[in-house]
This record gives C-alpha cells, structure tokens and sequence, in this order.
C-alpha cells in the first residue's frame, strides 16, 4: 500500500448542500405573499405601506444575502480548491512526463458529481502524432476485476446464484487439488473477496492463439488450492476467470457480452468493451520504458483483466457507482448492494478493507474505494469517494507509469481526508505489560518465520526473546504470552517503540508472525518453517531448468529458472524475468512438490517434480521446465 505524503494540501471536496435551494425558494414564497398584503389595504395607507415595503424588500434582501453567503463563498473557495488540485495534477503529469519519459496520460477529476476535470496528455500513437485524449481507449488490466465482481452481484441480486454458496454449485467443471481441503468451502464470495485461496495464475497458453476464459478451469485441475478458504487475502487473477466462467453459466451469455449488456451499456459507456468482441476505436499503444511500441497479445484472463475503456466512459462508470450509492434506484446495481462497502468484509488473518474486488478506505468523513489495473506496460487507476461524491481516473500508456498512478491516488487519499491507516479494521490491543509470562511459553516462539522472499529468525536467548529480520533487530517484550512489545537493539540501548507490536497467532494449522504498527495495520512476516534435510533426491534437482515446448507472450516474461540452496538450508527457486531476478523461499512438501512460502500475491503455490527420458521435469505455475545437463 503506497503511504500517503504527511502534508495535504488544502482542498474541501464536498457536495452543494441541498439545503440551500428550499431556502431561496421560501424567501421569494414571502416576498410573493407581502406584494399580496400590500394590493388589498386602504388607499391612505399607501405611502406607509410603500415605505413598510421597502423595508420588508430589503429586510428580505438582507437575509437572503446573509443566509446564502456562506454557499456563495464556499462555492468561490470550492473553484478555488478545485483549480488548485488540477493544476497539481497538470504539474505532477508533466513533470512524471519529463523525468519518466511516458508517452502518454489521461486523466479526470470528479467533484460533487461533476467532471470538473478531463484532459489528455502526449500521444496515444506517438509514431503517428496521434494526441493521448479523454476518448483514447485503452486496457485498463485489473481494474476489470471490479466489473466482473459487480456482474456477479447482478445474478445474486436477481437471486439466480447466492455468493455464499460453492463455486461448484455454478460451475460443475470446477475441480483443484486440496490437500485434504474440502473444495464446497471455496465459495464465490470467496473468490470475489480473493481468499479462496486458488492459485493467482496459471501460465501455461495464457496469451495462446484461440484460447478462451473457459478454458481456465481444465488448466487448475492439476494444481493446488494454496490455503484453507478465508484464512489470508491470495490475488488471483485465475479465480477471476473462473467467475467470468460462472456468470456464462448462470445467463447462458458469453462474459464479455454479459459485462457490455448489463454494465457499460445501461452506464453510457459506449466506446469500451472486449478486444475481439467489440470494434474498439482511437485504440492506445503501449510502450516500454525506452518509449518503444510493444505489441501485446490477448491474454485468456479477460474477465481479470481484458476490459479496454477511455477517460471518458471511466468517468461516467464512477459517476454511476456515487449515485447509485447515495441511492439511486433503477442502475445497474441495487444501493443496498453498494451499501456492503460500510461493513468490515474481510474475516482472514489480514486486516485490510475489501469489497467487490475494490479497496476500502473509511473513516467517519469518507468511504473510498480503489482499484488499479496494469498489462505489465500500461497502468490505470480509478479512485471513488462515494460520501464526498468524488473521484480520479488516471491512465499511463508507458511503463514506468505506475509512480504517477502511485502519486496521483496518494494526492487523492489526502484530499479526501484518508489516511493509508483508513484501510485497515483496527484491533485495539491491551496497554497494562504482563510479568508473569514463563519462560516457557517464550521458547513456543523460537523458530524460522519464512515469507516468499525474506526470513526472520526467532531466538530465545538470556530468558528473552530476540528478532532477527529483514527489518532488523529486536527485543521482544512480552504483553501477553502472544504480543510482543518491540525494542530496536542499539549498540548501547534498547529504544521500546509505544504503540506497535509483534504477535504470535495460530491460525488453521499455520504459525504465524505478524507486525502492526501504530495504526493497527497487520503485515505478516512470514509463518513458522521447520528445515529438514535436504536429501540426495532434492540435492540432484539442483540447476537450472528451461522452458519446454512452451512461450509467454506477456511482455515481463521468463524462460529460465534455477532450483537452489539458500540460507538456513531451505530451497529457493530463482526465476529470471525479463524486468531482473526473483528469489521465492521454498517448504518441501514431500519428496516431489515444493511449496513457495508466503502468503498475498505469491506464495502457497505447488512445484511439482518428475522425471522424463531421464531428464528432471519441473512444473510451476501450469509450465514445464526442463532441467539442463
């Protein structure tokens, strides 16, 4: 989560007060009933009365002035602001243009349910001096997923599925390895929320001619379920297919066409939609960070991340979602569905904010919702604020153009009046420090607590417990026997922070270490591994292995990995990507599968092993890797 800059600038994004347009009105219902008063009394009271209403007149006029004011300053002021925050984005554009060389940049800002702001910058077609517009269109990868989770919530409102039913209620077809888990509790709520603990991708043909969301489900029959449903929040694009897959069951209407009949058509959104199922015009190139035009394929996961659209349509889509939820009736969407982003919708171990695929920040002035979209050159953000009747829509046709995204949703969160805090559900914990924690029940916390790609080392040393990590080195003061207050060890003191904590938590047979700050945010730093020998079966796997008979048509694309020893004896997988190398820590399963440690994004997935003309045959993310000789 990208941290908020600590000054905000001053901007006030708030809605006209509805107030004030019955309160005008009542002032003219006088002055029409004192005209009235006047035209019926006696002729000789005329210059009293003329005098009598001229006073009233301007007695009225007075008010009037007095009670609106404060509207009239506070609309000056809101131009002001407004202008004041649009030209810090101008600034931000040009300078991320500049010293990042992006090609190209839209952008709009919404206040009080108005576009206030939508402009375009540099070239959608920089060969063909074709100018970056508000009706460019482009891929706006990820940002898709909110679509699709909103599909889904159409079918459950028209009660044709219930997300809290299992997937394979909707979807037969829909089989994964679940080392003794119990496939029924992967629900499509869970899928949606991201904790159904199915693998984040599968590889394997994803940017193949002819390929089709549909046929993800044949690919995860292989694989493994990563962890127990609901226990930690795994991104996964694969079970954004397969809800793609499940809303082509339940309408009897192909994904795409199912998302451009019931979201982008009833929302205006008339110049987005689907490559290959749609003619989509003033179509953006995509350019890596020397500002050269990269051809991307179409990848199979489109209901994850297919959707093209412009400034233009994004805006009319955010527009839709704040009137809906302040409670519009007739969209596409019911406003009690809208509604769920209030509640706390997570019950994993972390304890962030989601709904719908969507981020939530709130607090008592703002409910915001975020989401992101990238296809590895491209990047896209689209920010609401459904209280305050405010949103940003941003697009990047370059990499390298996530600092931007990164920048402008940050400059967003501040004038909104969020902090990065305001995404978390907070776990108030006990002041008062226990003395009576035994020894013994410090030692239970000794051991290698392993993330995908880092270590922390947990000792018991002079009756005390001591942190070794990435982040680096504490006392552990014991709370109570699970919450550690933390000291930084200097080399002549200890410095006791006040407000964060480590804390020990066993959660679904998982050992876990977790750290929370000030602002009761969980990160988890890894779960509880125990080495164990590394037999002459593993030893002899050790190399490098290459892509067999496959290729990735993404642009950060590998084809070359390498099984290896790191420190504390446990196996590392080093994948060599074309954006640098990567190291994932390694738990062995059995004799042949490795488990990739961690828990979010990567990790949970199975490495599987075998052997074929004598050659060791290793499978990773739905590829085949030969080892060399």
């Amino acid at each position: 989560m990208i941290k908020p800059k600590l000054q905000p600038p001053a901007f006030r994004c708030q809605p006209l007060i509805n107030g004030n347009i019955p309160l005008i009105t009542f002032v003219f219902y006088c002055s029409s009933q004192t005209d009235t008063f006047v035209r019926i009394v006696n002729y000789k009271q005329a210059k009293r009365i003329t005098l009598m209403k001229k006073l009233i007149a301007i007695t009225f006029v007075t008010i009037t002035l007095i009670l609106i004011a404060p509207w009239l300053y506070g609309q000056k002021t809101n131009q002001t602001d407004n202008s004041k925050t649009i030209e810090e984005f101008r600034s931000m554009i040009l300078d991320k243009m500049q010293n990042g060389h992006l090609v190209g940049v839209g952008a709009a800002l919404i206040i009080g349910d108005s576009v206030v702001w939508k402009e375009g910058f540099g070239y959608a077609d920089k060969e063909n001096k074709i100018p970056f517009t508000a009706q460019t269109v482009m891929n706006i990868g990820s940002i898709t997923k909110p679509f699709t989770a909103m599909g889904v919530m159409q079918l459950h409102e028209k009660n044709l599925l219930n997300i809290d039913n299992p997937l394979v209620k909707y979807l037969p077809e829909f089989k994964i390895k679940t080392r003794g888990k119990d496939i029924h509790s992967v629900t499509v709520r869970s899928v949606i929320q991201h904790t159904s603990g199915i693998p984040n991708e599968i590889l394997l043909n994803t940017w193949a001619e002819n390929e089709n969301y549909t046929n993800t489900v044949e690919y995860l029959k292989n694989e493994y379920l990563g962890y127990p449903v609901n226990m930690v929040y795994h991104y996964s694009n694969v079970g954004y297919c397969l809800l793609g897959h499940t809303i082509l069951k339940v309408s009897k209407q192909e994904y795409p066409d199912y998302i451009r009949d019931h979201i982008l058509k009833p929302v205006g959104m008339n110049n987005s939609g689907f490559m290959d199922y749609c003619t989509l015009k003033n179509l953006s190139k995509s350019y890596d960070s020397t500002g050269t035009s990269v051809v991307l394929k179409k990848s199979r996961n489109i209901p994850a991340g297919g959707l093209y659209s412009t400034i233009d349509d994004m805006a009319k889509f955010a527009r839709e979602i704040i009137a809906i939820y302040n409670g519009k009736r007739g969209g596409f969407l019911k406003p009690e569905t809208l509604k769920t982003f209030e509640k706390q919708n997570n019950d994993n171990i972390e304890n962030f904010n989601n709904c719908l695929a969507w981020t939530v920040f709130k607090n008592d002035s703002c409910l915001l919702i975020q989401h992101g979209g990238s296809n590895h050159l491209a990047n896209s953000v689209i920010s609401i604020d459904l209280k305050r009747r405010s949103a940003i829509i941003f697009f990047v046709n370059t990499l390298g153009g996530r600092d931007l995204i990164d920048e402008a949703f940050c400059t967003f969160l501040e004038t909104s009046g969020a902090i990065s805090a305001d995404y978390v559900h907070r776990f108030p914990y006990e002041n008062s420090i226990s003395n009576r924690i035994s020894a013994d029940s410090l030692k239970l916390h000794a051991g290698l607590y392993i993330y995908s790609d880092a270590s922390n080392i947990v000792k018991f040393e002079n009756d005390k417990l001591i942190l070794n990590s990435v982040y680096g080195d504490f006392q552990l003061k014991p709370q109570t026997t699970d919450v550690f207050v933390p000291g930084i060890i200097k080399p002549d003191t200890i410095k006791w922070l006040a407000k964060p904590r480590f804390i020990f938590s066993e959660v679904m047979g998982y050992k876990l270490l977790f750290w929370q700050d000030a602002n009761y945010k969980r990160q988890l730093l890894g779960h509880l591994v125990i080495p164990i020998e590394i037999n002459g079966i593993w030893r002899n796997r050790l190399g490098k292995y290459t892509m067999d008979k496959s290729t990735l048509g993404g642009w950060d694309k590998f084809s070359e990995a390498e099984l290896l020893i790191g420190d504390n004896n446990l196996l590392l997988l080093k994948i060599f990507y074309a954006s640098g190398e990567y190291l994932y820590n390694l738990r062995i399963e059995n004799d042949n599968e490795l488990i990739t440690c961690g828990f979010g994004e990567i990790g949970g997935e199975t490495i599987s092993f075998s052997k074929e003309n004598q050659k060791d045959i290793l499978k990773f993310d739905g590829l085949t890797m030969r080892k060399g000789d």
